[in-house]
């Protein structure tokens, strides 16, 4: 990593060229971040992670294992506040103080004991004068993905909570698969929820075995079923739905972070910041009072580092991209290669026609998605020469017909259609008003009354709402339920619908009245093209 990034700042030291539109910019470096997951950060450092007593590469007094020192914290603690920045001058500290150390027993034992190892410290980058300028401890980040979906922190729980199930109940996997199949409809593709439920991805004593994505997905329908089938019927479990619920509660803060930084008006990341941290304190304080302190692992405290690091950079990112980059390579090109002597070449070779033939979004400006047709200007929705489709792509997210949004705690928005004219977007569709909360998790929805009538809705507005990924239709009573997920988005209402009386008649086939009753269950939104 040392030596990649000599190569990039000597190359970029007197500006690079980047075509905006067709204007050329001068652009230079001036610092350079690091994310990457646990493992990886521990080969690019020389950290030795959690096996050694000093576990966390970013703090000088988190320690590991059942001794306690004074000044130091330990990493289930959710003082935060104790925590210690390391600093370079420590580092140098360290370096130092193992150089002078002779004997590879005594070596390796001060290793341990500081959480470093002396070799790959010095080979790392963080000891390179050359780079101090571009790069520094605080420029190397934990991924939150890795975190909590990536074998980690909700994998884990999820785990726990299953194996809790089977041991206190008579229901199983069958049971929670039955009511998520008769409850629930994704939005996309009712294939993929059922995949989440493989019995090789639950397993009695193991974490989920889910992707990332698929962690992601399944969450908020155990959620669901713990609140609707177990919450308050006899089963038990109750501190394991509390840090689920707790759980919850991180993870969509955590998109509501990642999915609302681009967004104008831009994102207070202070006070988001201190919502996650806080979401996550009372998570840990939970989960430990439910599964005791030692299930506690090291990924629990890395992700204390996240709302710090938002804070600080101004921005949160995480490894998404490059992860379904790899997912690809390990499923579609590795194993059809034997010939190692052209291994490389012929890998690299299959990356690149992949990327030259998958459709690709090469712009994050909208567009219309779909067939389009002219819009009858005496509509009087959009101006002259306005086009209608089934939806828009807007900022690597697509916006589509049958789309569910919530956009505030009082209104939601089904998409019908898309419309464009001189560069302005407009989604046409059926609003929702709020029935009551259940429990801040099912909400329920009411279908306006106004028969045939279409709501307008700016682009810009739909980007700020939430994605209803999941929802039910219940025949008996219409009404409307959601899944609440959003725990940092509650009350706020600045997205504004207006009504538009008459139907389009060039769209009736399009669009079709709401009146039943839906339930909708969100998850945490996930961009179709981050």
């Amino acid at each position: 990593m040392s030596k990649f990034l000599h190569h990039v700042v000597s190359e970029t030291k007197d500006g690079f060229t980047l075509m905006l539109g067709n204007i050329p910019h001068l652009c230079f470096f001036k610092k350079i971040s690091l994310v990457a997951d646990a493992d990886g950060l521990r080969l690019l450092l020389g950290s030795k992670g959690a096996s050694g007593f000093k576990c966390c590469y970013q703090c000088s007094n988190v320690i590991t294992g059942e001794k306690n020192l004074a000044g130091h914290e330990h990493m289930r603690s959710t003082r935060v506040s104790n925590f210690q920045a390391q600093t370079p001058s420590n580092l140098k500290a360290i370096c130092a103080h193992l150089s002078s150390i002779e004997g590879k027993k005594v070596v390796a034992e001060a290793e341990k004991l500081l959480g470093w190892h002396l070799a790959e410290m010095k080979a790392s980058f963080l000891q390179d004068p050359l780079l101090e300028q571009v790069i520094q401890l605080s420029d190397v980040l934990h991924d939150p993905m890795h975190c909590w979906v990536a074998n980690g922190v909700v994998n884990q729980e999820l785990g726990l909570w299953y194996t809790a199930l089977l041991d206190t109940n008579s229901l199983n996997l069958r049971h929670l698969w039955e009511y998520v199949s008769r409850c629930w409809k994704p939005a996309h593709g009712e294939a993929s929820m059922k995949k989440l439920f493989s019995p090789k991805k639950w397993v009695y004593g193991r974490d989920y075995r889910g992707e990332a994505s698929e962690t992601l997905d399944v969450l908020p329908l155990v959620v669901a079923f713990c609140l609707e089938v177990l919450n308050g019927s006899g089963h038990g479990l109750q501190q394991e739905i509390r840090s689920l619920r707790a759980l919850l509660d991180v993870v969509t803060t955590w998109t509501w972070c990642k999915t609302r930084q681009c967004h104008d008006p831009p994102m207070d990341m202070t006070a988001a910041s201190n919502n996650l941290l806080a979401c996550q304190v009372k998570h840990l304080e939970l989960f430990k009072s439910c599964y005791g302190q030692n299930m506690v692992r090291p990924k629990h405290h890395f992700s204390l580092h996240v709302g710090p690091q938002m804070k600080r950079k101004g921005w949160l990112k995480d490894c998404f991209p490059v992860e379904r980059r790899h997912r690809w390579y390990k499923q579609h090109i590795a194993p059809n290669w034997k010939r190692l002597s052209c291994f490389a070449e012929s890998a690299l070779f299959e990356m690149i026609h992949l990327d030259l033939n998958q459709e690709q979004i090469h712009s994050l400006e909208p567009c219309l998605h779909g067939r389009q047709i002219p819009m009858d200007p005496s509509i009087g929705i959009c101006e002259k020469n306005a086009m209608l489709a089934h939806g828009v792509t807007a900022k690597g997210s697509m916006y589509t017909h049958g789309d569910y949004f919530q956009l505030n705690e009082q209104q939601a928005f089904r998409v019908e259609a898309a419309a464009a004219a001189d560069g302005k977007y407009i989604l046409l569709g059926k609003k929702l008003d709020v029935c009551h909360h259940t429990n801040h998790v099912i909400t329920k929805w009411t279908p306006p009354n106004s028969k045939g009538a279409l709501w307008v809705l700016p682009l810009e507005k739909i980007l700020r709402a939430k994605r209803i990924c999941y929802h039910r239709v219940e025949k008996m009573n219409p009404k409307i339920s959601f899944l609440y997920l959003f725990a940092d988005a509650r009350g706020k209402k600045d997205c504004k619908l207006h009504e538009h009386p008459a139907r389009p008649k060039i769209y009736e086939n399009i669009v079709k009245q709401v009146s039943i009753v839906i339930t909708w269950l969100s998850i945490p939104h996930k961009s179709s093209k981050s």
